[in-house]
């Protein structure tokens, strides 16, 4: 038996892992406002949501850097911006002389007020002079405004159900990094449960970058710390006096308490690699709370189905906003009443090029009919209806059915509603909600010309048609050095950034020790020190079909040696690397990218043939009657046939009696 205790509070020096004492969120970087925000009705406001870091206290010396300008024809008298923070009021100010201009003015935020989640809301009374033109009235707020926050650091969340907390604080704004301890030796299990939780980690915060770092002891940690091993493998892994017994193939997972100062530690331990690897999993795959908790089975959970990629156009191709992940839609003052939804596929969708179709429901603000509109919608940028909605609104609802041409579909489609008034007015227009039950019918088959490095910029596709990755297996040498611990650590990081599912759950296997029926039903990434000698490429990305199963995929990643392929992966899978892939195989050179096609494509794919029978029965439906009459005439002539060989055979034994 082993006795491993909660994990001792590491002596890591403070001022490696305390946060500043104040940071900045800027308009437009963090934001994205770098338009700003121009209101240009009598009456018009706008929000702003930002987030606070969870490891720290607003202090007083919080403040809103206000950059505004406004129209030279605004009565002062009658003009004024107020501003509020999480409803709470902070400041009104006057539209005069003094602030026409570029003008920074600073207003404080009281630490009350400030929460792990705000909104900032900007609301405008602006008047103009007598017979002056609406659109002389206006007010911009700039995108060089910005928020200074101070703070004082705290102990961060200790429960497991905060994760990616202590890691990663999904809401700072700053660049996200944490390090991971290097085993003294490194068994497979071990491997493959760092690889896990760096990759579950790290997709908590995607799409956002991660730096992770393979540090060799505790005093080199420069970030929070992941420690995953037996204590024979970490030996720094040291218990206090409190412990908790873990006995065989049992495994550990908790966040350390640090001392003052200190920042916790998440780890993963156990009596054995297995049991290491046991609660790596339950960690990464299942919802957890509490402090630490003890696992002794394996840990069972449902994976994805396939190509149903979390955001996107379901393999069905019937779905709803609500299942796009996008709620109510308001399309009001603060968008110029129009908005743009994206509606995303995966790579190797092919639309039927008849019987797709959506109908989009809106709810209408009181009085919305008071001023002439139109509806406009548009999908990629062709214009499908054009319609006079106060002649169609009745109640609040509004329902537009709409045929969608297939030709227009593709992977990224961009839906525009729009509602237009015939000219500028000075009061803005009721607005209208875009509501999540506005359904859709884009129905399609599979298909894709592999192998092609280019799908890859496709969040991995070919290798992510199971969204989850659950079919993907990580194999790597029989000799795992610290080249090769790096390298998988790296992978995985990219892995978890753009795997297109709530978890990730692939596998590492060592080469050679994968069986049979697991290898043929999985893909494969390879990672190997390539073995010729003067090669040009320091590392080279290839793509090819299983030997096993031609409709899997195969990626070999493989460098001078191992220590250069932490620095390959990151580089190929880094946003402008995968951008620029293209071909069967990519070649790092002195002079950079080098991608070659060597081999000729297939087409890999499915073909729904019951799909294609519904929506041409949907579409031709007045064909139905033939099909019916074809399927009687099938069915008697089986039935007479069938009538026919049993009044042979009762003949024929009737012969035999007499």
């Amino acid at each position: 038996m082993l006795a491993l205790m909660a994990v001792v509070p590491f002596a890591i020096a403070s001022e490696s892992f305390s946060l500043t004492p104040s940071y900045e969120i800027h308009f437009d970087r963090e934001l994205g406002l770098s338009r700003g925000l121009r209101m240009r009705y009598t009456h018009d406001s706008h929000s702003v949501d930002f987030r606070c870091e969870s490891g720290s206290q607003p202090l007083l010396g919080s403040a809103l850097h206000l950059f505004l300008e406004h129209s030279s024809l605004l009565n002062p008298d009658r003009s004024f911006l107020s501003i509020s923070l999480n409803y709470g009021v902070l400041r009104s100010l006057r539209l005069d002389e003094t602030d026409q201009q570029a003008t920074e003015i600073v207003i404080p935020l009281p630490p009350n007020l400030l929460h792990r989640n705000n909104r900032l809301m900007f609301s405008v009374e602006q008047h103009n002079p007598v017979d002056t033109n609406p659109p002389s009235v206006w007010t911009l707020i700039l995108g060089r405004s910005y928020l200074t926050i101070h703070s004082n650091p705290f102990e961060a969340s200790r429960d497991l159900k905060e994760l990616p907390l202590p890691l990663l604080d999904p809401n700072s704004y700053r660049p996200k990094a944490f390090d991971v301890l290097l085993p003294e030796w490194i068994a497979p299990p071990v491997l493959e449960a760092t690889a896990l939780l760096v990759a579950n980690t790290v997709h908590r915060v995607a799409p956002e970058p991660v730096a992770v770092n393979v540090v060799a002891s505790i005093d080199d940690a420069k970030h929070p710390l992941l420690i995953i091993g037996t204590s024979h493998e970490q030996p720094e892994l040291r218990s206090v006096a409190a412990g908790l017994p873990v006995t065989g193939d049992e495994g550990l997972a908790g966040i350390s308490r640090g001392l003052a100062g200190l920042s916790p530690v998440l780890f993963v331990t156990g009596g054995s690699p297995e049991g290491v690897l046991r609660a790596a999993r339950r960690l990464a795959l299942t919802p957890v709370s509490g402090n630490r908790f003890l696992v002794a089975a394996e840990t069972r959970y449902k994976a994805a189905d396939r190509r149903a990629w979390k955001g996107f156009i379901p393999p069905s191709g019937h779905f709803s906003v609500s299942d796009l992940r996008i709620e109510e839609r308001t399309l009001g003052p603060e968008n110029d009443y129009t908005l743009v939804v994206p509606l995303r596929a995966p790579p190797d969708f092919r639309f039927f090029s008849d019987g797709a179709q959506m109908t989009l429901q809106f709810r209408m603000a009181p009085g919305f009919s008071s001023v002439p509109r139109r509806l406009v919608v548009q999908l990629n940028g062709m214009r499908l209806q054009d319609l006079d909605v106060n002649a169609m609104v009745k109640d609040s609802v509004l329902s537009v059915p709409t045929n969608v041409p297939g030709n227009l579909l593709r992977s990224l489609n961009l839906l525009t509603i729009s509602l237009l008034t015939p000219g500028p007015t000075e009061v803005a227009p009721p607005s209208a909600v875009l509501l999540p039950n506005s359904q859709f019918l884009f129905p399609c088959d599979y298909a894709a010309e592999l192998p092609d490095l280019g799908l890859l910029r496709f969040h991995l596709y070919p290798f992510s048609r199971s969204p989850d990755l659950s079919d993907l297996v990580i194999a790597i040498p029989r000799v795992i050095d610290r080249g090769i611990f790096e390298g998988v650590v790296e992978l995985a990081s990219s892995l978890g950034r753009l795997a297109p599912a709530d978890r990730v759950g692939f596998r590492v296997r060592q080469m050679g020790t994968l069986p049979e029926r697991e290898r043929n039903a999985s893909q494969t990434i390879y990672l190997s020190q390539s073995s010729g000698k003067g090669q040009l490429a320091s590392a080279i990305l290839r793509e090819a079909p299983s030997e096993w199963d031609r409709r899997k995929f195969v990626l070999t990643i493989s460098a001078a040696s191992t220590a250069r392929l932490k620095p390959a992966i990151e580089q190929f899978f880094a946003e402008p690397g995968l951008n620029r892939l293209s071909g069967d195989t990519a070649l790092l050179t002195t002079r950079g990218l080098t991608c070659l096609a060597t081999t000729p494509k297939s087409n890999v794919g499915e073909t729904l043939i019951l799909l294609h029978l519904e929506m041409w029965l949907r579409t031709d439906w007045l064909a139905l009657p033939g099909i019916l009459i074809a399927v009687s005439a099938v069915l008697f002539l089986a039935w007479r046939l069938a009538l026919e060989r049993y009044r042979r055979r009762q003949s024929a034994r009737w012969q035999e009696g007499e």
